[in-house]
């Protein structure tokens, strides 16, 4: 908590403004002062709103997007998912090793470093998709953000039924440990491509489509401890994480469908067709 608490001091220093509507505005703002001539205006200052309305939209518009869009609708589910498991992992993982291993606090409490691992990997593997979309932008467009995607699509199911299936006292806790390093790996490179991809594909409505994604996400980390301890005890740990590999394998398409056919999906939608339409004026 103290941690996050510094963050709001530090965003403005440290980050730059990416809102193409609010850099224009501030553009235009500096001509003014510059020549004296007030006819240099951003178009988003005319069409301000009132308070109301603006309160109005941010509340609503996410949800629509939500419920109507697609894109946002596919992504927010499986990222929902992804993270509402994550959130059941963290409880499970000093019930499993406690239990199987007979781990003391201090030795259950080290495997969380496997969580660290699997994050950096995740961390780095950002930069070679960073450069593949650099380089196939021109081609592929907001769907070069899907290359890692894709792949983390594999690797979510497979830590799950490595973590679940070595879970036994026969075999050597280091490999359930390697199930929750690719199972956190692939969270990562999921929620990263989550946002990038949405803010890519909805430009000026990207706030409301994260928004809308982002309530997704964390009802569903709200939802799923709440049930974490009880599905363990009915199917046991191995079942349990066996029946979220089997979820995990049927939305690993959703990267797919979206690599190969995002673009047609996107022309069809009302917001993100209204985008395609204002990047090709």
């Amino acid at each position: 908590m103290m941690i996050c608490a510094i963050y709001p001091i530090l965003v403005p220093f440290m980050l730059r403004e990416t809102r193409s509507s609010i850099i224009l505005t501030r553009i235009a703002k500096r001509i003014r002062k510059e020549t004296g001539d007030n006819r240099y205006r951003a178009r988003i200052e005319d069409e301000r709103s009132s308070l109301r309305t603006l309160i109005y939209i941010s509340c609503t518009r996410p949800i629509y997007l939500l419920l109507t869009e697609p894109v946002i609708t596919s992504f927010s589910l499986w990222i929902g998912f992804a993270w509402g498991v994550l959130y059941c992992m963290v409880e499970s993982i000093s019930l499993v090793f406690s239990s199987t291993y007979d781990f003391n606090i201090g030795q259950t409490g080290s495997i969380f470093s496997t969580m660290l691992v699997g994050s950096v990997l995740g961390m780095s593997t950002n930069f070679i998709q960073e450069r593949l979309y650099r380089k196939y932008y021109s081609t592929r467009g907001p769907e070069a953000r899907l290359y890692f995607a894709c792949v983390a699509a594999i690797a979510f199911p497979v830590g799950m039924f490595i973590y679940a299936w070595t879970s036994f006292s026969r075999i050597p806790w280091i490999a359930p440990a390697i199930g929750i390093a690719f199972f956190i790996w692939a969270t990562f490179v999921i929620y990263l491509a989550v946002f990038t991809y949405l803010a890519d594909c909805y430009g000026p409505f990207a706030s409301s489509a994260l928004a809308g994604q982002s309530l997704c996400r964390n009802l569903a980390a709200t939802a799923f401890p709440l049930f974490t301890r009880q599905m363990f005890d009915r199917l046991s740990y191995k079942w349990a994480n066996t029946l979220f590999g089997c979820i995990a394998v049927v939305m690993m398409p959703i990267p797919f469908i979206l690599f190969f056919y995002g673009p047609s999906i996107r022309r069809r939608s009302k917001f993100s067709g209204m985008v395609m339409d204002l990047k090709k004026s």
